[in-house]
């Protein structure tokens, strides 16, 4: 359930004090796409018993074909275009369904003091739940742009604090955590075994991979 909480207004990088949000590894924060300014709404978000305040595209479809055209018009590749599309922006249903699993009992009591893993994170809903029950989070994702979100967004949502890291950095890195999870990252069938593998690889023996 979606309450809205303020009308769209544009956003351009994020500035003032400074988040709580560790930057293990961002690369790509001096990309051009990072100088967009997005119309954006505030919007409180219920999962389960609990609530979330999460900045996001009023209109993802919109900002989606704004930024095709903007890329196209500056000359970028077509598969560095593909790669910028901003679906990020947006909570997607598979983001809260994974936050609300993990807000239920069973495991919301698991989660105090376990290491967890967010893949392709885009707004880390469920990542943001994880650290507000008491994981020790580290969200990654590719997208040059995710960093600002996240620092908005963490610091909605305060006392809360997580790290992030490039998906590249965390996917290569030998730290293993235990419990991985994902969501909204399986738009090919070809992309089953490559999570499949890279999940498995960073959880812990004991761990567990949801998704």
């Amino acid at each position: 359930m979606f309450l809205k909480a303020a009308i769209s207004r544009p956003c351009g990088p994020a500035s003032g004090n400074p988040m709580p949000v560790r930057f293990v590894s961002r690369s790509g924060s001096d990309h051009p796409i990072t100088k967009i300014d997005y119309e954006l709404v505030t919007e409180t978000v219920k999962v389960g018993s609990s609530s979330l305040t999460l900045t996001t595209f009023g209109h993802v479809e919109r900002e989606i074909d704004r930024v095709f055209k903007w890329l196209e018009a500056a000359g970028r590749p077509a598969d560095e275009i593909e790669s910028l599309a901003p679906y990020f922006g947006a909570i997607w249903p598979a983001a809260l369904a994974l936050a609300g699993f993990l807000e239920q009992p069973e495991w919301g009591a698991k989660l105090p003091g376990k290491s967890v893993l967010e893949i392709g994170c885009g707004l880390a809903v469920p990542g943001i739940l994880a650290a507000k029950q008491g994981a020790s989070v580290m969200v990654s994702d590719n997208h040059p742009d995710v960093p600002r979100f996240l620092e908005r967004n963490v610091a909605l949502n305060e006392p809360v604090s997580l790290d992030f890291s490039d998906g590249d950095a965390v996917t290569n890195a030998d730290k293993r955590y235990d419990m991985v999870i994902a969501s909204d990252v399986l738009y090919e069938a070809r992309l089953v075994p490559v999570f499949a593998e890279t999940m498995s690889r960073l959880v812990t023996p004991a761990g567990v991979c949801l998704m």
